[in-house]
């Protein structure tokens, strides 16, 4: 991100600076192209002959498909309320849940948030698998996947105190 950064290891994209995070703007909540790179983040798990093993990642994919975000939206859906993204929100995952990161994302995107997610710091083959996956499909879904910063670092680092100051909500 920055040369403050540079113990941070960035999982997705390769790199990104704070300007970019700055100026991504936040956008409605249920968004289409949202909907979209998250079935079709379903879709690419579900291609991983390793999903059998991890019925978490599994069951992250089940539940980020179409019908069932569809489903989350009626719920949520009230035509007499506008509603907009925070802006830019900070994740901090525990790290004993492998995919509860996953999770913060989704509903982070699904809120029309840019996302700056901290994940696990333990390297557990199911954030491999995820971070894989939205790195295959962001060509195609670019408008939500510049929304979504995965990232790495030690707790004894000083990221956290400088992400916070750049986000306008801390999960």
């Amino acid at each position: 991100m920055q040369q403050n950064f540079n113990d941070i290891t960035m999982l997705f994209p390769d790199a990104i600076s704070e300007e970019q995070i700055r100026n991504t703007p936040a956008t409605r909540p249920f968004a289409d192209d949202t909907i979209a790179f998250l079935n079709a983040l379903s879709q690419e798990l579900n291609k991983d002959p390793l999903i059998r093993n991890y019925p978490d990642v599994a069951t992250f994919a089940f539940f980020c498909r179409r019908a069932n975000i569809l489903q989350i939206k009626e719920r949520f859906s009230d035509e007499k309320i506008i509603r907009s993204g925070r802006g830019i929100v900070f994740h901090i995952a525990p790290s004993n849940v492998p995919v509860n990161f996953a999770y913060s994302l989704l509903c982070g995107l699904l809120a029309g948030n840019v996302n700056i997610v901290r994940v696990p710091s333990k390297d557990f083959e199911q954030v491999q698998m995820i971070c894989s996956a939205i790195t295959k499909i962001a060509s195609s879904h670019s408008d939500c996947a510049s929304r979504i910063a995965l990232i790495r670092y030690e707790k004894t680092s000083n990221a956290t105190e400088l992400l916070s100051s750049l986000c306008d909500v801390r999960i």
